[in-house]
């Protein structure tokens, strides 16, 4: 096997790595977030948390490959989400 075959053979692997990191970051940051503001907005951030998780899990965990638009459109509402879950946060906090 020639050396740029192998190469290439390669980039796929590491994007899917970097996928899952992503992915990890964000879970931790989810149940994180959930664990710090559950006490003021109630348990409504433990199923946001569990939701967001669920579609990490969806996303990255199977072996059946995901198309790119699914995956950012996953990574881009869990975002979306912690964001939500802290302004929810601090508005319960001011009110």
């Amino acid at each position: 096997m020639s050396r740029v075959a192998r190469e290439a053979g390669l980039a796929p692997e590491r994007t899917q790595l970097a996928e899952l990191r992503t992915a990890l970051s964000l879970a931790v940051a989810l149940l994180a977030l959930a664990r710090l503001t559950a006490d003021r907005i109630g348990p409504v951030v433990w199923a946001a948390a569990l939701a967001g998780l669920f579609a990490l899990a969806v996303v990255s965990g199977g072996r059946k490959r995901v198309g790119v638009g699914a995956r950012v459109g996953v990574i881009v509402a869990v975002v979306l989400l912690l964001g939500v879950v802290e302004l929810a946060a601090i508005v319960a906090e001011v009110v």
